[in-house]
């Protein structure tokens, strides 16, 4: 089954809201095998939303519209559809019942604004909202396709997206896709492709492209088959080879992002950390406290911004900083065992770097870092140089450090 989504708002369009909702309706529908092959966005015009409609019932067979349910009256969303269905609207007791109880639930008094939102065509089936007063609806038309209104407020589209799924998509599918990722470090998007190009493309029930966000390169393996037993088996093959060619870069799988996986490397190891941030700011210490009982691991964290500050707290020495200036291989590593010596921790990570937009010189430009990692009695210190806008540059800084951090870690795990 081949889907397509339709986010319905001027909010969209005009860029004033990141449509969220597509990537989570994606995702989920591919659990259950449906492939969703084109998404847009549409104004609140009645002729604009009829137009997309139309587009879509030519080319899949499910379309999922997305806002434009609520009780004012730029709120078509219904009307338009339904009257390019040539559908009458008429009073449902189940969506009024469900608008009563939700004003009961949070003690507010509904109003007579809210009367529409209980209007459906007869023969559709009403999509509960457990968070909101926007009920949804599943209708089928003619020749077989469906056409599902939910509402645009993630908070609210989630649990009825899933109550879409599991009550009524499920059954209509035949076959499951299963997608597995291999993350990457370490390598440019490129220099990969040039490594696996054999493996890449479309080929029968297997798909396999790269992917760049976050500063990680991945590689996406997706798998059809008719049950997972048997998508998984026309997966492990090239999984297999993949990990082979790339196992210098791997950092991971799926959904794990690099701090749960350097989290689970300290729990492996029971080895305590510390930080100390010039540049991030307190950026890196966050992302390590995304994880839940880091505080075991993680002893403390100190933002050293000033030269006064890496001197007093670290114990970073006047000759260093005059000599080799802040952003120094040599400051970076005496941040790093310095943190770890203050705290008595068995690793201390340490970042120093010209995030600019000002700051930078011929000889140290924006976007020029050091990141030192004190593990035990060794300490590796690296240097990288960025570009982009200030927080991209700080944000860089973070990933590249938590990578780092996470191949000692794995090094000290395999000794």
């Amino acid at each position: 089954m081949k889907a397509e989504m339709i986010a319905i708002g001027n909010e969209i369009v005009f860029g004033h809201t990141i449509n969220t909702n597509a990537s989570l309706v994606a995702q989920q529908l591919e659990k259950i095998g449906i492939e969703m092959c084109y998404q847009s966005g549409v104004r609140d015009r009645y002729e604009d939303i009829a137009n997309v409609l139309e587009i879509a019932l030519k080319r899949v067979d499910l379309v999922i519209l997305s806002g434009g349910l609520g009780p004012t009256k730029d709120d078509l969303t219904k009307e338009a559809v339904f009257e390019y269905f040539d559908e009458e609207l008429i009073f449902n007791e189940t969506a009024m019942q469900d608008i009563k109880n939700y004003f009961e639930h949070v003690q507010k008094t509904m109003t007579e604004n809210n009367m529409k939102q209980a209007l459906f065509p007869a023969n559709c089936i009403i999509l509960k909202n457990i968070c909101g007063t926007a009920s949804g609806c599943l209708y089928q038309t003619s020749d077989k396709k469906f056409v599902a209104l939910l509402p645009g407020p993630p908070k609210e589209l989630r649990p009825m997206l899933q109550i879409l799924i599991d009550e009524h998509l499920k059954q209509k599918v035949e076959g499951v896709y299963l997608t597995e990722d291999i993350k990457l470090f370490g390598i440019g998007e490129s220099e990969v492709v040039g490594i696996i190009d054999e493996f890449l493309g479309v080929f029968e029930n297997i798909e396999i492209a790269p992917y760049v966000a976050e500063g990680c390169t991945t590689i996406r393996i997706k798998s059809f088959g008719i049950n997972k037993e048997e998508a998984h088996t026309r997966l492990i093959p090239y999984k297999k080879s993949l990990e082979k060619c790339l196992a210098p870069y791997i950092i991971g799988n799926n959904d794990k992002q690099i701090e749960q996986l350097v989290y689970e490397n300290l729990e492996k190891l029971g080895a305590t950390i510390a930080v100390a941030e010039s540049c991030t700011g307190g950026l890196l210490a966050g992302r390590l406290i995304n994880n839940s009982g880091i505080s075991r691991w993680l002893k403390e964290s100190f933002v050293t911004y000033s030269n006064e500050a890496k001197s007093k707290y670290l114990g970073v020495s006047i000759e260093s900083l005059k000599n080799y200036g802040a952003v120094s291989e040599e400051v970076a590593e005496e941040m790093a065992r310095g943190v770890a010596n203050a705290t008595n921790s068995d690793i201390g990570v340490a970042t120093t770097g010209i995030a600019g937009p000002d700051g930078g010189t011929e000889e140290k430009p924006v976007g020029l870092v050091y990141i030192s990692v004190a593990i035990y009695d060794k300490c590796y210190t690296y240097k990288r140089l960025f570009t982009g806008e200030r927080q991209e540059i700080r944000q860089h800084t973070v990933q590249t450090a938590l990578y780092y951090l996470y191949k000692q870690l794995k090094r000290l795990e395999n000794e």
